[in-house]
């Protein structure tokens, strides 16, 4: 995955960025609720 960003133009890698990085909020969301 992390190859195939770099390979890609930087408007895709930054909207790979951008989606990583709001699968990495919703699991932590997740995790925060199902240990809180």
């Amino acid at each position: 995955m992390l190859l195939t960003v770099r390979l890609e133009p930087d408007c895709d890698g930054t909207a790979m960025v951008a989606l990583h990085t709001t699968t990495k909020r919703k699991t932590v969301t997740t995790v925060a609720k199902a240990t809180g």
